[in-house]
């Protein structure tokens, strides 16, 4: 194909590629589904071990219709994400875009600010997470961890004294003027993995997801704070990498909705089944009208699939952002979930400490 560009070369291989894992889904990996489920031999059974545990339980509760669609989301999920990432490679190659893109910069103090205000959070957070873990150590019986976690045991009390101990040890080491950041950056490992033991009894929760994505982020902000004085600006790559990853978390929620419930989504029964499962005086009352129902699932969808447009036109921050606190203000008062203020929204302060423009008189110093 000589004459053919690379661009539609790439375009020809991922479509080619998309074909191939869709014949072989259906020809091939649909019947494995059905033996699995049926309790029959297959290659596969480690990999559903690691990968979904729950299988070999939730069988007894579900149809096999039930998996088989499941594996059709996954598919179908991959597919929408391979093409999500054709169209960021061509985005990329444009030199000007993305580096006029990743062109941000913040000064020292803001840099701080954000360490001391996420800061805030963990260490709020730590003492019910210590109490928490605990007690689970006493219900240790009942642990069911995931991946790596499988092969470690709950930790004991005396463990979980030390561990916190050195938790903040480390955040206070972050605040070295050198080397700061690496202390940071264990501090935020040692936060995932409280989090995994405290999610292995079989219940899962995304409260700190953003909080925790920004916060290991927050390390390489810290990095470039270090290399700078105190006077100068911070080049904030990594403040515009944590707007990509939490606006990228939405979009995948919301994407998530279209790929699990399709136009089901839409259907009053489908707000009113998590209004009427987490029940609240007002979300009990809207549970009663269709229209709020549907109108509430549409605006919800709309809303988490166009956060991503705050990347690319900066005056609809503002609506975007508040249009997220109103939705996890309402998310909390009807279904009382998620707690308020919310984790999800207070992190949009990354998008209040960039600067627009890099003065002239500071460019040759940052």
């Amino acid at each position: 194909m000589p004459n053919v560009s690379p661009k539609w070369k790439l375009l020809v291989a991922v479509f080619l590629i998309e074909v191939l894992a869709v014949a072989i889904f259906y020809g091939y990996f649909r019947k494995e589904i059905i033996a699995l489920y049926q309790g029959q031999e297959s290659i596969w059974t480690g990999v559903v071990e690691i990968l979904y545990p729950r299988f070999f339980t939730e069988k007894h509760r579900f149809s096999v219709d039930f998996f088989l669609q499941r594996g059709e989301q996954v598919l179908w999920r991959v597919v929408a994400i391979s093409w999500i990432a054709v169209g960021i490679h061509f985005f990329w190659q444009k030199k000007e875009v993305f580096e006029k893109f990743w062109q941000a910069n913040t000064t020292y103090h803001r840099v701080k600010f954000l360490q001391i205000f996420l800061l805030a959070g963990w260490l709020y957070e730590s003492l019910t997470w210590y109490k928490s873990l605990l007690r689970l150590s006493q219900a240790s019986a009942f642990y069911e961890p995931h991946l790596l976690f499988k092969y470690l045991p709950f930790p004991s009390q005396a463990f979980l004294f030390w561990s916190f101990a050195v938790l903040y040890t480390f955040w206070l080491l972050s605040f070295l003027p050198k080397y700061g950041s690496i202390f940071w950056f264990l501090a935020s490992v040692q936060v995932i993995v409280f989090q995994a033991f405290l999610y292995g009894f079989g219940k899962l929760d995304h409260t700190y997801a953003t909080w925790t994505y920004t916060s290991l982020l927050l390390g390489f902000l810290l990095y470039e704070a270090e290399k700078t004085k105190k006077v100068n600006l911070v080049n904030a790559w990594a403040l515009k990498l944590m707007q990509v990853v939490v606006a990228s978390v939405y979009l995948q929620v919301g994407l998530e909705k279209l790929f699990i419930s399709g136009l089901q989504w839409f259907a009053p029964e489908t707000m009113q089944t998590h209004l009427l499962s987490h029940p609240t005086a007002l979300g009990v009352w809207i549970a009663q009208y269709p229209i709020l129902c549907t109108s509430l699932s549409v605006l919800a969808l709309i809303w988490q699939l166009s956060f991503v447009l705050i990347l690319f036109f900066p005056p609809l921050k503002i609506p975007i952002l508040l249009g997220g606190v109103l939705f996890h203000t309402f998310t909390f008062i009807l279904m009382n979930v998620g707690g308020f203020p919310s984790y999800w929204f207070l992190v949009y302060v990354i998008w209040f400490l960039e600067l627009k423009k890099l003065p002239e008189s500071q460019i040759r110093e940052v």
